[in-house]
């Protein structure tokens, strides 16, 4: 008498094939600012420092990500530029009216997302 034994496929965030594994499709990151405080009041004369928080985007692939910060200085308060790719930067802010900032976040296998924020300056 023949043993049948059972086979049991095991799938682990792919798919599968008799071919071999497939390449899965890549997705767009997520792109996410958080701005802390989002309003300054006026008259503050460079005392408030802003806080501008990328570290919420994600990409659902886990490729590793890049951020790029547009709209706001050149240099920030911790000495890096805006060019650096770090998730989180902080600033005083400088003259009257509002200030766009804007995030680029790029995932490792390509594709990006764009996120951006105003920051009020109170009358």
């Amino acid at each position: 008498m023949k043993a049948v034994l059972p086979v049991v496929a095991l799938l682990l965030g792919g798919a599968c094939s008799l071919d071999g594994p497939t390449e899965t499709d890549n997705h767009n990151p997520v792109a996410g600012i958080v701005v802390d405080p989002l309003e300054l009041p006026f008259g503050d004369n460079h005392q408030t420092i802003v806080t501008l928080d990328g570290s919420g985007s994600f990409d659902e692939d886990g490729d590793p990500l890049t951020f790029l910060w547009t709209g706001s200085p050149a240099r920030f308060e911790n000495g890096t530029s805006a060019s650096d790719s770090i998730a989180q930067v902080s600033y005083a802010v400088r003259g009257s009216g509002p200030r766009v900032v804007q995030l680029t976040v790029t995932a490792g296998r390509g594709g990006l997302r764009l996120a951006a924020a105003t920051i009020e300056i109170a009358p």
